[in-house]
């Protein structure tokens, strides 16, 4: 990388081709250039957060690694917006490769007063603090970790929480948040629908929650580039557009809850890399196609819930086989057809069971009634119509829970 005052020489052996070499020999399939694009487009949005500008994109540039995916290399005509808008030249990065899968680092030091800056800048961002509480509190006059709402790491002193959800604030994110280094968990629920591309500096950041309406568009690209990540739950918003491929960056990530939004397409294949996952969540959506077979590889899964989608397919009969903390499937409203796999069983601890309103047929699996922690069961709205031998072993069930809307005929035993 090449500034007016230094320069900066990286290298990195990619082991794959060139996309090049690969798009000469024959067609991508539409599954891996939609991939390729999302990957794409996640490097050049990332470049464009700090303001390094490619400008020589093209499949000579776009390297493959060993498990295929992309990295833009290149960067010989580049321009870098800070130097430009300060000599109208443009100054170039030599021969960086950036990878797709890592985040961009930030480029300057930031300090205690750069953290009062960032949170003054949040402050004078509001359209509303109808107790007063930021405008009264968060001033020159005091010591940031004294400020309502505000967390200070006890080693560097430096902003690591906000959490300024109860205060009833509305506003708008500024820019300067992007400089709270050491920031690992931002309470902004109650600000508005874009986010800055600057956030994506905050390689601390471990928690993201924005459970409200307020945020809408694509979920951001970078989102995939926050390596210490454990929680992202972005439910009851207007979310548009695809699950990121990016997200399966995030090997550290425990819970991933996209629940009501307006998300299409497929559940990416990749997201079965994520073996810390506990909660994977993406209800009420318009997700289509199968339920890829690596989510089912993820043993540490706790929950998942793909409620009221239009996903289909028929679920793998070993479906259990490596998933032994499994307490909750949530399949309802669905388009799953093919028998209720009898390898259920094996989740030993799983508690809620919601396959209604798809449509399974033949037999009700008598397996179903070792499952002794099950609580919650809901069958009805499929064309099942066996008779239950086992199932109401159980004492824990209600009843109604597993006849409604079925053609079941109950037994005791």
């Amino acid at each position: 990388m090449a500034t007016k005052s230094k320069i900066f020489f990286v290298m990195e052996y990619v082991k794959g081709s060139e996309l090049f070499n690969k798009v000469a020999k024959d067609r991508l399939k539409e599954e891996i250039a939609k991939k390729y694009f999302q990957q794409l487009i996640s490097a050049v949005s990332f470049c464009h957060a700090p303001g390094v500008y490619h400008r020589d994109l093209k499949p000579e540039y776009i390297l493959l690694d060993e498990d295929g995916n992309l990295k833009a290399s290149g960067f010989g005509l580049s321009a870098i917006s800070e130097e430009t808008k300060q000599d109208g030249l443009f100054h170039t990065f030599c021969a960086l490769l950036l990878n797709s899968q890592m985040p961009f680092p930030a480029t300057s030091l930031t300090t205690q007063a750069t953290d009062q800056s960032a949170l003054l800048a949040l402050r004078s961002h509001l359209t509303l603090d109808p107790y007063r509480v930021i405008t009264r509190n968060w001033t020159n006059s005091s010591f940031v970790y004294s400020w309502i709402g505000v967390t200070c790491n006890s080693c560097h002193h430096r902003v690591a929480a906000l959490n300024v959800f109860d205060t009833g604030l509305v506003g708008t994110i500024p820019p300067q948040l992007g400089n709270l280094s050491f920031l690992v968990s931002p309470n902004l629920r109650t600000f508005s629908t874009q986010f800055a591309e600057e956030m994506s500096l905050l390689h601390r950041l471990k928690f993201i929650a924005l459970n409200v309406k307020n945020f809408s568009g694509e979920v951001p690209m970078w989102f995939g580039f926050l390596p210490k990540l454990q929680f992202l739950s972005l439910k009851n918003n207007s979310f548009t557009g695809f699950i990121l491929y990016s997200i399966s960056n995030l090997s550290n990530l425990e819970l991933l809850d996209f629940s009501s939004n307006s998300l299409q397409g497929n559940i990416p294949e990749e997201l079965g890399k994520l073996k810390s996952l506990d909660v994977l969540s993406m209800r009420h959506n318009h997700l289509s196609g199968s339920i890829p077979s690596a989510i089912f590889n993820l043993s540490n899964l706790k929950t998942f819930a793909f409620t009221s989608n239009t996903l289909s397919g028929i679920l793998p009969s070993d479906i259990c086989c490596n998933l032994p903390f499994l307490k909750g499937i949530c399949l309802s409203d669905n388009h799953f057809s093919g028998q209720i796999p009898s390898n259920l069983s094996q989740c030993s601890q799983l508690q809620i069971m919601s396959l209604s309103d798809n449509y399974f047929s033949g037999q009700i699996p008598g397996e179903i009634g070792k499952l002794t922690s099950l609580q919650i069961l809901y069958l009805g709205g499929n064309n099942i119509n066996s008779i239950i031998y086992v199932l109401l072993q159980n004492p824990k069930l209600c009843i109604w829970q597993v006849l409604s809307r079925s053609r079941l005929e109950i037994f005791r035993t």
